[in-house]
C-alpha cells in the first residue's frame, strides 16, 4: 500500500506536469499581448495611434482572437537627448514589443518631398536608435 501511493503520487505529479505543458507551452510561444510605444510630435497622431490601436483589437481580420494590442506614448521633444531618455524610461521599461516614430512637426504637408534632411529630422535619431540598441521594432 505505501508504495502504491508514492507510485500514485509521482503519477499524479507527472500527469501535472504533461497537462502544464500542454496547456502552457502554446501561451509561452505565442504571445498574447503587445505593447506597442509611440513617439509622436503632436496630439493628432497621438490620438489617431489610440484609435486605430484599440480599433485594431476588434478586428479580426488583422487581429487573431486573443491577442491584444496595448500602447504607450511619450511626446518627441525638441532636446534630442531628453527624447532618448524617455524612450528609455517611458517605452523600454515597459517592455514594448515595437516602436512607432512619427515626424517632427514642420510646415510641410508631405516629408516625402524633401530632398535634403531638414536640422528638425535629427530628432528622429534618438527615438529610432534608442529602440534599435534595444533590439525593438521600429
Amino acid at each position: 500500500m505505501k508504495y502504491e501511493s508514492i507510485a500514485l503520487f509521482i503519477s499524479l505529479i507527472i500527469l501535472n506536469d504533461e497537462i502544464y505543458n500542454i496547456i502552457a507551452s502554446p501561451q509561452l510561444n505565442n504571445p498574447t499581448l503587445f505593447m506597442i510605444g509611440g513617439v509622436f510630435s503632436n496630439n493628432k497622431s497621438k490620438k489617431y495611434f489610440e484609435q486605430t490601436l484599440n480599433e485594431l483589437n476588434f478586428n479580426l481580420n488583422y487581429v487573431n482572437k486573443g491577442v491584444t494590442y496595448k500602447h504607450t506614448i511619450i511626446e518627441m521633444d525638441s532636446n534630442p537627448i531628453k527624447t532618448a531618455l524617455s524612450v528609455c524610461k517611458s517605452l523600454i521599461e515597459r517592455q514594448v514589443y515595437a516602436v512607432v516614430v512619427s515626424h517632427p512637426l514642420t510646415g510641410d504637408s508631405d516629408i516625402r518631398q524633401r530632398p535634403i534632411p531638414r536640422s528638425d529630422d535629427i530628432r528622429l535619431s534618438p527615438a529610432a536608435y534608442t529602440a534599435n540598441v534595444s533590439h525593438l521594432i521600429v
